[in-house]
């Protein structure tokens, strides 16, 4: 496994969403709010449904998608939100992302199984995500 980077989730509405002038979120602040969620299988959402059961939290989720662009249509229309990482931001100036009070930081990385076969072109793209993200 190569980490190649951390990132914190941030919860993210349009700017007419009621939400939008939160400087910062509690889950519980979630409560039975619109939410999307990424796919089910996916990391990201295992992670956000585990905080919410542990606060005992039933966030509305419209729906699990893992396609950004119809997420962000939905997000545009002002009725839901979503988490993304904070630093996608910026390529949606339109989204507001909120931090939350108790931050979610997930790592971002490759992994591969131990003991396989690696190529040399597999080596030489492991070798080169090595040295680009240490710099």
């Amino acid at each position: 496994m190569m980490v190649l980077m951390e990132d914190p989730l941030v919860f993210c509405v349009s700017k007419d969403h009621p939400m939008a002038g939160k400087d910062i979120l509690d889950l519980k602040d979630l409560h039975q709010q619109p939410v999307i969620l990424l796919n089910r299988d996916s990391v990201h959402n295992q992670i956000l449904i585990s905080r919410f059961a542990a606060l005992g939290i039933s966030p509305k989720i419209v729906m699990h998608c893992s396609q950004i662009t119809t997420i962000m249509n939905f997000l545009r229309q002002g009725a839901c939100g979503c988490f993304f990482y904070k630093k996608m931001l910026p390529m949606f100036p339109e989204i507001i992302g909120i931090p939350l009070r108790a931050e979610i930081l997930t790592h971002i990385g490759l992994v591969w199984k131990k003991g396989k076969y690696q190529n040399k072109g597999m080596r030489d793209f492991l070798r080169f995500c090595k040295s680009y993200y240490t710099q």
